[in-house]
């Protein structure tokens, strides 16, 4: 596909998005993953679980390629658990968003 000046596109048409990082500062690509409420498949670092409700918002494995298949096999077949995933991550709060909404509603 080459180089996207913008991903989002693709990212929302995803029905998962997997992370296969050994180091992450933070991960923002599994922060985007999340605000577009795709279930997520992150391998396990340091940083991961500043962003990562294991079970809730997705799943996190072992830096493994087993590991990482069955995490993605898992979603693929569990059509409950990737609903209860998607509905966790509409409902998940997602950073200050909703602070701002209720800031603007008391200026209003």
């Amino acid at each position: 596909m080459g180089i996207k000046a913008n991903p989002y596109p693709f990212i929302k048409n995803s029905d998962i998005y997997v992370q296969t990082s050994r180091f992450e500062g933070f991960g923002l690509a599994i922060a985007e993953a999340r605000m577009l409420n795709i279930p997520v498949v992150a391998t396990r670092f340091d940083a991961v679980y500043n962003q990562m409700v294991e079970g809730k918002n997705g799943l996190v494995v072992d830096m493994e390629a087993g590991a990482v298949c069955e995490g993605i096999l898992q979603l693929i077949n569990d059509v409950e658990l990737r609903d209860e995933i998607i509905e966790y991550l509409h409902a998940e709060k997602k950073g200050n968003v909703e602070e701002i909404n209720k800031f603007y509603q008391l200026i209003g």
